[in-house]
């Protein structure tokens, strides 16, 4: 879709990034004496905060590589689902064993149509030389008013793309997305002896707030417990 300009006759005041239903739409708000709501294009007001759209962004890990980072589409079901299988069984900190994924195609696609068309949850991925290298995503705790400045955010990627600086890349940008969207306050879970991405999350300002002991239970009976973080943004 293309930029929104505005006549000539007015000088730039701000750029905002604002959200529609097919895309992110940059508007350029001009000032005179005064700038009335007219001048405004249309489609900004009627479609404003339709869905939460990430322009997409080329950037450089550790490696040299370039990493692709976009919203997450229905056209990645293929692949999302291969990935969370491989996840799953490189890390013991996710939430299932490999064989509990078993989306569909049909069903992951719904899922991701879903999540793009959210007004206030995102799904970020991140693509090296064509291949899914991870995901991060941001998720409301509840559309109450008591807790609609609550979110919840997640990251997970191959163990060969850790370490690259990928990571902490995009929780980054995901939380300014956040602050962005409206929420004061990021939360999230990291699993008993998850270290390298407990020490992420602090430097990038979370702090613990609670444990809670055998949050997960493995097959052969161990088990490992859930620190709580918490940021305001």
């Amino acid at each position: 879709m293309k930029r929104q300009i505005l006549p000539q006759s007015v000088t730039v005041q701000k750029v905002f990034l604002a959200f529609s239903k097919r895309g992110a739409i940059i508007i350029e708000i001009f000032k005179r004496k005064s700038v009335e709501k007219a001048h405004i294009p249309a489609i900004f007001r009627e479609k404003e905060r339709k869905n939460m759209i990430y322009a997409e962004t080329e950037i450089q890990l550790k490696n040299g590589c370039t990493a692709v980072v976009r919203n997450a589409r229905p056209e990645d079901a293929k692949q999302m689902i291969e990935y969370l299988r491989t996840v799953s069984g490189e890390s013991p900190f996710l939430l299932r064993e490999p064989d509990e994924v078993n989306f569909t195609v049909e069903k992951e696609r719904a899922i991701l149509q879903n999540k793009a068309e959210s007004p206030n949850e995102i799904m970020l991925t991140a693509y090296v030389n064509g291949e899914l290298a991870g995901n991060c995503s941001l998720a409301s705790q509840g559309d109450k008013r008591r807790t609609k400045h609550r979110c919840c955010v997640s990251i997970a990627l191959y163990e060969k793309y850790c370490n690259l600086g990928l990571g902490r890349i995009l929780l980054n940008t995901l939380l300014g997305l956040a602050k962005q969207c409206g929420y004061t306050q990021a939360e999230l879970g990291v699993i008993e002896g998850n270290e390298r991405a407990k020490h992420v999350y602090e430097s990038l300002g979370f702090k613990e707030y609670g444990f809670l002991p055998n949050s997960l239970r493995y097959s052969d009976g161990t088990t490992r417990g859930e620190h709580f973080m918490v940021k305001e943004l």
